[in-house]
């Protein structure tokens, strides 16, 4: 859908690509690559003077995307869709001229909707997960059982109702709820010891959803999270082919490339993400690009970007979101952080010494080279003092 051509010969230039991203794609790649255009933030895009002995070409260029869903999760991206076109991120509007929605969007907490805590929790307590021999139904620690058979029934007739009612759905999530701890019934924590992670109830029970999806529409995939209690992939269980996994990064270092930290969440997400490659063919990633602990605050997590969306990409990742500070205009340093990521999404191969710089210095002119220079102190300060995690 977003693979590109760009041929220049002869005096003519032909720009094609898949349905429906990739010819709007390859418009905004020939703006920038062969004309020095920069889309930098909503109100600002860099239009260079134009050379009349300027020679492109010939040229025949392909190029397909390593990562099929792109989403930092900045504010700006969600207000300005046009923005967020330009910059290829493909999940923020649904205009068709834009190109629609990516098939495969981020998957989020489905349970709370699926089988909902205001509905069940007082006739049905037996829906929602025990811990310490009492069932959870409190609204913000309950997580589901998994084993039980009616809760299997409800959640897939709630998603085979909302495949029904949008026939070009080409993906749904079944995923656990926020926070919460998973269920310790006998039934569950049989399976989830011999699994060695809760992930095993999660995945068994979205299996058993995406098999009966399957059925009745074969295209669709079936997406759920891998998060905290069900981040470690299962010992024995391996992801049935129209399932997607998504795993979280939610405790790795914000100052060490994952590849290479010594950080025990980044060494755990290491062994993680091989280990849900050797069971999932589709695997894709809610990455922490903020820390909660300082939210809106700037965070020395710039010179990580370009390592870590490369570690994903060649460890099989198809997908990123990014979540960033999604509920405020102008936070931390949102503007240049949002342009890189973007960036390197796009083509992890890009630099993001060169796309800082080149933010910096076309957005803020002479005040960019004073704005890198707090920027690098901030990540001296951080590595002189061994800061790994807010």
């Amino acid at each position: 859908p977003e693979d590109l051509r760009i041929i220049i010969r002869n005096g003519n230039i032909a720009i094609a690509g898949g349905r429906p991203r990739g010819t709007l794609y390859g418009v905004y790649s020939f703006l920038e690559d062969y004309l020095g255009v920069r889309f930098l933030t909503h109100d600002h895009t860099h239009v260079p003077r134009a050379n009349r002995r300027q020679v492109i070409g010939p040229i025949n260029r392909f190029y397909h995307p390593p990562m099929s869903h792109r989403w930092p999760n900045y504010k700006i991206n969600d207000e300005h869709p046009n923005f967020a076109a330009r910059l290829r991120c493909n999940t923020e509007t649904h205009d068709d001229q834009l190109g629609g929605i990516t098939e495969i969007p981020v998957f989020g907490h489905s349970f709370y909707r699926q089988v909902p805590w205001k509905k069940y929790a007082k006739t049905n307590p037996e829906f929602f997960g025990m811990r310490d021999g009492k069932v959870i139904t409190e609204q913000k620690n309950a997580q589901l059982c998994l084993t039980n058979p009616h809760v299997l029934d409800i959640v897939t007739k709630v998603v085979l109702d909302e495949l029904a009612a949008n026939p070009g759905q080409r993906s749904i999530e079944v995923s656990q709820n926020d926070g919460g701890y998973k269920c310790q019934c006998p039934n569950c924590e049989k399976i989830d010891r011999r699994e060695e992670s809760g992930a095993g109830t999660l995945l068994l029970f979205v299996n058993a959803v995406a098999e009966r999806v399957t059925k009745k529409y074969p295209n669709v995939r079936v997406g759920a999270l891998a998060y905290k209690y069900s981040q470690k992939p299962p010992k024995n269980i391996k992801a049935h082919p129209n399932v997607i996994i998504q795993l979280t990064s939610h405790d790795c270092s914000i100052t060490d490339p994952i590849e290479t930290s010594t950080y025990p969440a980044s060494v755990q997400f290491r062994q993680d993400l091989e280990g849900w490659g050797h069971i999932c063919d589709h695997i894709n990633l809610w990455y922490y690009n903020t820390d909660f602990a300082m939210y809106h605050m700037p965070i020395p997590n710039m010179r990580i970007l370009e390592p870590n969306i490369r570690y994903f990409v060649d460890n099989g990742v198809k997908g990123m979101f990014a979540q960033s500070v999604f509920n405020a205009p102008h936070a931390g340093l949102s503007d240049v952080m949002n342009y890189m990521t973007a960036r390197l999404l796009w083509d992890p191969n890009a630099s993001s010494d060169e796309l800082m710089d080149e933010f910096l210095n076309l957005h803020y002119g002479q005040a960019g080279p004073l704005i890198r220079t707090f920027i690098d102190r901030m990540h001296d300060s951080a590595e002189e003092k061994g800061i790994q995690h807010g």
